[in-house]
C-alpha cells in the first residue's frame, strides 16, 4: 500500500514501532513517533492497526488530522494472550472530546472471524467515536498469519479521500 500511495503523490512515512526494555513499550512507540511527529499535518491520514489503534487515539489527543483509519481497533483490552503487553495502552482515559476535535473522519474496519479482537470490542470504539464499522468477511485479524498481505478495501477507502490529480 506504501508504494501505490506514494506512486499517487503521497508521502507516507510507516514507523519501525519495535519493543525495548526497560521503558514501558507505549513510551518506545512515543519515543519513536516523536521522529514522524513534523511530518503529521492537518490534511494526513493515518492508519493503525490493532494496538496501534489506541496508540493512534493518543496521538490524535494532541494532532489534528483530516482523518483517521481504525483497522481490528479497540480502546480497552481485548482480554487475549497479548493481555499484559496491550495494557500499558489501554489501561488509561483517553480524551475523546480532543480525539474527535482534532480528527475530521473515522473509518473502523474489522473482520468477522478476527481471533484476537472481539467484535465487541471494535463496537465499543464504533460506538465511541460515532464512526459506522466496514466489516470484512474472513480477514482474520489482518495480517499475514491469516493469508491478509493486500488490503485493496482500505486503499480503495484512501483513495476515494485523495485530491484530484493534474494529469500530464
Amino acid at each position: 500500500m506504501k508504494e501505490q500511495l506514494t506512486a499517487k503523490g503521497c508521502d507516507v512515512y510507516v514507523p519501525p514501532f519495535r519493543t525495548r526494555e526497560p521503558k514501558t513499550l507505549l513510551y518506545n512507540w512515543l519515543e519513536e513517533f516523536e521522529a514522524y511527529r513534523e511530518h503529521i499535518q492537518e490534511d494526513s491520514i493515518i492508519i493503525g492497526h490493532s494496538m496501534g489503534v489506541p496508540f493512534a487515539l493518543k496521538i490524535l489527543e494532541s494532532t489534528p488530522v483530516q482523518s483517521a483509519y481504525l483497522v481490528s481497533g479497540f480502546m480497552t483490552n481485548p482480554i487475549n494472550k497479548f493481555s499484559e503487553v496491550m495494557a500499558d495502552f489501554t489501561d488509561r482515559q483517553f480524551d475523546f472530546p480532543a480525539i474527535t476535535r482534532n480528527c475530521k473522519k473515522f473509518e473502523i474496519i474489522h473482520s468477522d472471524n478476527d481471533p484476537y479482537v472481539p467484535i465487541e470490542k471494535t463496537e465499543e470504539l464504533s460506538k465511541t467515536l460515532e464512526a459506522p464499522i466496514t466489516l470484512i468477511k474472513n480477514a482474520g485479524h489482518f495480517n499475514t498469519d491469516a493469508g491478509f498481505t493486500e488490503f485493496p478495501q482500505l486503499l480503495e477507502m484512501i483513495e476515494q479521500e485523495l485530491p484530484e490529480q493534474d494529469p500530464q
